[in-house]
């Protein structure tokens, strides 16, 4: 019968020294601490995409429901959030689908949606009935007030309406 396992001298032993663990050690953790910062600026990277998609999703959503009902309707970016809005005596302002809730007359503070973390921005932007998109700083004047004749970036420039289509944009 063939020996399985032979007996290894105790003066010709194999392995490796402890300098060359400690070398794929110090590798293995600088590997990893790359891999996590990484993947930390990807994921954020990521977050702030969404929330700006979300912000261009909710002005179309306005966009289309003044081309489809024949009313004015908008946002209001107040600071660090943002609320829907039906123009008219009175204006009234909506929740977005997907956030309603049981209130009979909801108010502004009632449907706003926060901003991406560090980004403010305050005006009015609301369409008519072609989708096109009118601007004001601090109030909602529509009979006062004429398309946009040029491209308004909301959003700290990262989103953009163009002037007479109301194509709303990344920028």
């Amino acid at each position: 019968m063939t020996r399985l396992f032979k007996k290894i001298d105790a003066g010709n032993s194999f392995g490796f020294t402890m300098i060359e663990i400690i070398s794929v050690l110090i590798i293995l953790g600088m590997f990893s601490a790359y891999v996590a910062k990484t993947s930390m600026t990807m994921v954020d990277t990521a977050k702030e995409i969404s929330e700006l998609n979300q912000v261009k999703t909710h002005l179309k959503y306005a966009q289309g429901k003044a081309m489809n009902t024949g009313a004015l309707w908008g946002i209001h970016f107040s600071g660090d959030s943002y609320a829907l809005f039906r123009y008219g005596p009175p204006t009234v302002f909506r929740f977005f689908p997907g956030m309603e809730k049981p209130l009979a007359a909801p108010t502004e503070n009632d449907c706003k949606i926060p901003l991406p973390t560090g980004i403010t921005y305050t005006r009015y932007i609301w369409f008519d009935i072609w989708g096109r998109a009118y601007e004001h700083e601090t109030t909602l004047t529509p009979a006062t007030a004429s398309p946009i004749s040029a491209n308004i970036e909301i959003v700290s420039d990262k989103l953009t309406i163009e002037a007479n289509t109301g194509y709303i944009h990344d920028t």
